[in-house]
């Protein structure tokens, strides 16, 4: 059979995919090359997918969950998949590949998680509208995410005090000598 080598990098991983084509079945062979599976993703998505076969490739179909969702006649094949139009969940993508000869062959499946919502963040100490009336106040927060959380930035009245990388996140707050509202925030940021 005829080789065909595919590589791609970035600055987290190289990629090299080697595809054999079969002279006797003269059948298509397709892969995904981008994104890999466990992926975690959102907003606008660049799928690639590398294809070949003895008499030529015609066409190739992205497919998510089963349903074809955009094709591409011309190497490099991709598709700019919006994540914003699918669900914050695990998702199936694939690619079906059609030779000039009309024979097709699938892909194996990619498993990617579209998370657009972001992380959620909320306070757990001190609670919305409480009292305090110590000199120091141990200021904690809880954060929920799909994928990791790098940092959770904590504001008070809309300075900042502190970065967190890792739980528990919070820090000791120094509170000021003269009584007042105060208003504090946290920013979490997912990796």
């Amino acid at each position: 059979g005829v080789q065909a080598w595919h590589a791609s990098a970035n600055a987290h991983r190289v990629t090299a995919v080697w595809m054999v084509i079969n002279y006797v079945t003269d059948l298509p062979v397709t892969s995904i090359t981008s994104p890999i599976s466990g992926s975690v993703l959102k907003g606008n998505v660049n799928v690639v997918a590398i294809a070949g076969s003895v008499d030529g490739i015609s066409k190739v179909d992205f497919l998510v969950d089963g349903s074809v969702k955009s094709s591409d006649t011309n190497t490099p094949y991709e598709y700019s998949w919006n994540t914003n139009l699918e669900s914050n969940a695990s998702h199936t993508l694939s690619t079906k590949a059609y030779s000039s000869s009309g024979k097709t062959a699938d892909s194996n499946n990619v498993s990617v998680t579209v998370d657009n919502a972001g992380p959620s963040v909320a306070f757990t100490n001190p609670i919305n509208g409480s009292t305090v009336s110590t000199d120091t106040v141990n200021v904690t927060a809880s954060v929920s995410d799909q994928s990791a959380i790098s940092k959770v930035d904590f504001y008070v009245d809309g300075g900042f005090i502190t970065s967190v990388t890792s739980t528990p996140y919070g820090f000791n707050w120094l509170t000021p000598t003269t009584n007042g509202t105060h208003q504090l925030t946290a920013v979490a940021t997912d990796s």
